[in-house]
């Protein structure tokens, strides 16, 4: 039951994306796209997009195949590399690992049903499964339309600690640098020296709290949703929430009247040393979204909209107003029923506590789509096919080297 439940969703979107699928299969997929107020692209299909879950990414391949050469069947294998769970390690490790695996790649092309243990257990495993066949079909045919993937690490905090020149940050980020760092594990390895000490040094209840905490494990996973969240305005409260999940799902069924003991006070005391290392790690990150905050409360009590200009020329104005309620007494099956109705009426004052609620969002997402749109110009200008998702791109094999070239130049 509870697995129908928390999963019925995916299900369903994953029933439909193959119901598609197998309709336009064979045939040319267009993609219908739009930009949002802050020039972020989204494309307009529902199912099958390249913008999707794992499930539906892997679906897709260029129709324009790429001959095979060696730079592009490495890039296959690095590819395959990140796809299978090492998306943090450099780019020779991946190309090591992905030579000894290139006859299991293959093998999992073959009979992907019959040989689930080769590809199953990959972080992406469709996608990998993907990488997979498309080497089969480069080894054995000369071309592929295997798209080969980039995504940018950690994007909202580097491009916050880029404006304020915190390099600190900027590096753990690889806004610079020849060699990969990862924020999140940064902060999961500090986390871990915390619960470590509580152990070691903590009265009874942070010893028993510390020791729930190390037995679940503190991953790269668990920190990236808070982390993620700290540039578009998360709080300790929504990071609350999200351990408050993950623990859940690692106790199983935990009885009604033992929540708040077993599932609420631990999540409250790990939120507690996460927060912190976060703002250790992260403040001026911080810095960024208070100033923005104060910024559009003095613009907006003086009766103006808050407005930009992104690096690529793109207009912002953000504005929302103070919103009103009113409260509608009806009858509902014969019972009386109050309703409670909200809007911002246009000629209600301009309110910066509901802008600010998404000014870091807005802010660091009109930077990411500068960055998109000069990618996406740039790849036109060259010819060069392109997908792209936000701070994520992918192109054909060949075509991978510049592409990351292209990346790592205009994001710095």
């Amino acid at each position: 039951h509870r697995d129908r439940e928390q999963n019925r969703v995916r299900r369903v979107r994953i029933e439909r994306a193959l119901q598609m699928a197998e309709e336009l299969a064979g045939r040319t997929v267009w993609q219908a796209y739009h930009a949002d107020h802050r020039g972020r692209i989204y494309t307009g299909n529902k199912y099958c997009t390249h913008q999707g879950p794992d499930t539906e990414k892997a679906l897709l391949s260029f129709e324009q195949q790429a001959k095979t050469t060696d730079d592009g069947i490495q890039w296959i294998l690095k590819a395959a590399a990140g796809h299978w769970g090492m998306s943090r390690q450099h780019w020779n490790e991946r190309l090591r690992w992905g030579e000894k695996a290139k006859d299991a790649m293959v093998a999992a092309a073959e009979d992907p049903l019959g040989r689930l243990e080769l590809w199953r257990g990959a972080k992406d495993p469709w996608q990998f499964l993907q990488m997979c066949k498309g080497l089969k079909q480069a080894l054995e045919t000369g071309s592929t339309g295997v798209p080969i993937r980039f995504d940018q690490t950690t994007s909202g905090c580097g491009i916050l600690a880029t404006l304020v020149r915190d390099a600190k940050t900027a590096r753990l980020c690889n806004v610079f640098g020849t060699t990969p760092r990862d924020l999140y594990t940064v902060i999961a390895e500090k986390v871990v020296q915390r619960l470590v000490a509580d152990l070691e040094l903590g009265d009874q209840k942070e010893r028993a709290l510390a020791e729930l905490w190390l037995e679940r494990g503190i991953d790269r996973s668990l920190v990236k949703g808070p982390v993620l969240a700290t540039p578009y305005g998360g709080s300790y409260m929504s990071l609350c929430d999200s351990l408050v999940d993950a623990l859940d799902r690692h106790l199983g069924y935990v009885p009604l009247d033992e929540y708040a003991y077993r599932v609420a006070v631990p999540s409250k005391y790990l939120a507690s040393h996460l927060w912190a290392e976060l703002k250790e790690q992260v403040a001026p990150c911080l810095e960024v979204k208070k100033w923005l905050k104060t910024v559009c409360r003095k613009v907006m009590v003086a009766g103006h909209p808050l407005e930009w200009t992104t690096p690529m020329g793109w207009p912002m104005r953000l504005a929302d107003r103070e919103p009103t309620k009113r409260v509608v007494n009806t009858l509902l099956f014969g019972k009386k029923v109050n309703i409670t109705m909200q809007d911002q009426p246009i000629d209600s004052p301009l309110s910066a506590t509901q802008a600010n609620k998404g000014i870091g969002a807005n802010v660091t997402h009109a930077f990411d789509a500068a960055l998109a749109h000069q990618v996406i110009y740039r790849a036109a200008g060259l010819g060069m096919p392109m997908l792209s998702n936000h701070d994520c791109f992918a192109t054909h094999m060949n075509d991978a080297t510049v592409l990351h070239t292209m990346l790592l130049d205009g994001y710095r």
